[in-house]
């Protein structure tokens, strides 16, 4: 099969071939500039965790001291103490599933965070009292 080509059919033939080539080469490419990018992401979620886990500490020493308070003068202050506790504990509940999301896609193994769990029960079982009846309840 000889044909005779124009040198720009020629030209567009050769530049045909060479398309597979070139699909290979950029998704070479992009498969390098993507791993960078996941390494990056992940670096930056390892930050994110540690301050997530000194946020955990500051709270831990929070609850932990929840005991100094012996004053029943002071109630209130410490009601809103407890419910700011409380809040905080809820949203580090919310961190920790998106970290372990975020480490599900990363293929990471996936971090037990079981503190948050059992400080929210033990500020559940705070005793407050009952605006209906006046007890203080457990």
């Amino acid at each position: 099969m000889n044909y005779k080509l124009t040198p720009a059919n020629f030209e567009l033939r050769w530049n045909l071939f060479g398309w597979p080539k070139r699909i290979s080469d950029q998704l070479e490419a992009l498969e390098a500039k993507l791993a960078g990018r996941t390494n990056d992401f992940l670096d930056e979620m390892r930050d994110e965790q540690d301050g997530f886990i000194e946020k955990l500490k500051g709270i831990q020493s929070k609850v932990d001291n929840l005991h100094t308070f012996t004053n029943i003068e002071r109630v209130e202050q410490v009601a809103s103490f407890v419910r700011e506790i409380k809040k905080d504990l809820i949203k580090c509940a919310d961190e920790a599933r998106t970290f372990n999301n975020r480490e599900a896609l990363f293929d990471v193994e996936v971090s037990e965070r079981a503190l948050i769990k059992t400080r929210i029960v033990a500020m559940n079982r705070i005793p407050r009292k009952n605006a209906t009846d006046g007890y203080i309840h457990y």
